[in-house]
């Protein structure tokens, strides 16, 4: 643009579909609430288009995601798949017999969290916990049958 405004001016680029600020000196002004379209951008100064924000809310943890109880549809040493295209968080409480007992979680052969329980029976409750990648097979299970898994819940 080789347009000047005065100062305080707003105009509207209809080329760009922006808003303009001018301060009297600068030719084509300021753009207002630029928004960077490119995942890529480095700019602190540009707002999120709508379509980076579905593509980041679509991915990052957390973000569209709710607590949900799975207890009833969850049993130990069953090996279950995160096919729900993010990354989920999986917390799992289990109480022993009067043995000593550990309780594992395991991602993709890996285990990623285990628990002693010192076998005190229904006075001691063990939680193990984890985030399970997409696409990711996990599993709890425990070195003796007699735990019960009271709680199951995944961020999902």
């Amino acid at each position: 643009s080789t347009f000047t405004g005065a100062n305080g001016e707003v105009t509207v680029d209809t080329t760009n579909k922006t808003l303009r600020v001018h301060d009297g000196v600068t030719v084509g002004g300021h753009v207002v609430g630029a928004v960077e379209d490119t995942l890529t951008s480095d700019s602190a100064s540009k707002g999120l288009s709508a379509r980076q924000g579905k593509v980041l809310g679509d991915r990052d943890f957390g973000i569209w995601q709710n607590w949900q109880d799975v207890l009833g549809s969850r049993v130990k040493d069953v090996a279950y798949v995160n096919s729900t295209g993010k990354a989920i968080s999986v917390i799992v409480h289990g109480q022993p017999s009067n043995l000593a007992e550990r309780l594992i979680l395991v991602v993709n052969n890996l285990i990623i969290c285990d628990q002693s329980i010192d076998g005190e029976g229904n006075e001691t409750n063990v939680i193990v916990s984890g985030i399970i990648p997409v696409g990711a097979a996990y599993y709890v299970t425990t070195t003796a049958p007699q735990t019960t898994i009271t709680r199951w819940v995944e961020l999902r």
